[in-house]
């Protein structure tokens, strides 16, 4: 029993990592978010695969307890318009910040090693409260998009549905369990690689083309979930 909870578990893993990465609507949305905090792009990553993975693990539950009353169908089809309205949205925002931030490098030196932090600045200075409030988004804006992304879409037929096949529940339980690890996994990979590509020159100077193109992408692909969807 213990070696096919290894594999459960570790089946789960590794579609999780891969259904993270392969899907163009997980990237469009954290793609523009990353632009935004690429000094710690990895959080980014962390939180949309923290609020993508309960999503699926709620979807799970469902699905293994209450799939012959609960509505699966129509919970997945709304979620995948709010996601489609959600990666518009997310469009639209980061490609108006391309007009209104200016992003510069500060270089210095700390205990004989050089480095660079980036920092994005508007128009007018915010105050202090306004930091905050931002940092505050940083952390729960990606959760929130990847915890609709979780429940929308075909999602369900990489993770949630695998469980309806097993004999225990206890096998049940760690292929999800896996899945959302993998998902969270994938995700941070996927933010802080991204992060550290904007950090090298090249990217970086053309930042403002990187976030239209970033956010043209959110737009497109949110407009094929609607347009899918029925809207």
């Amino acid at each position: 029993m213990f070696n096919l909870l290894t594999i459960a578990l570790m089946s789960g893993l590794l579609v999780g990592i891969v259904h993270a990465l392969s899907g163009p609507d997980h990237l469009a949305a954290i793609a523009p978010l990353t632009l935004e905090k690429n000094d710690s792009s990895w959080k980014i990553g962390f939180y949309w695969g923290l609020g993508h993975s309960a999503g699926i693990w709620i979807l799970a539950i469902i699905m293994f307890f209450l799939r012959k009353i609960f509505p699966i169908v129509l919970l997945s089809n709304w979620a995948e318009r709010a996601v489609g309205l959600i990666l518009v949205g997310l469009g639209i925002w980061t490609i108006k910040r391309s007009f209104v931030d200016h992003l510069h490098i500060h270089t210095h030196f700390h205990d004989g090693l050089e480095h660079c932090h980036i920092h994005s600045h508007k128009e007018k200075v915010l105050p202090s409260a306004n930091h905050h409030d931002e940092e505050h988004s940083h952390r729960h804006t990606p959760l929130g998009i990847g915890l609709v992304h979780g429940v929308a879409g075909s999602s369900h037929f990489f993770s949630a549905l695998p469980v309806l096949s097993f004999s225990h529940s206890s096998m049940a339980a760690a292929y999800i369990f896996g899945f959302g690890i993998g998902a969270i996994l994938g995700m941070i990979l996927f933010s802080f690689f991204l992060g550290k590509l904007i950090r090298i020159r090249v990217f970086f100077d053309r930042e403002k083309w990187l976030r239209r193109m970033f956010g043209s992408l959110a737009i497109g692909v949110g407009l094929f979930w609607l347009i899918e969807g029925g809207i």
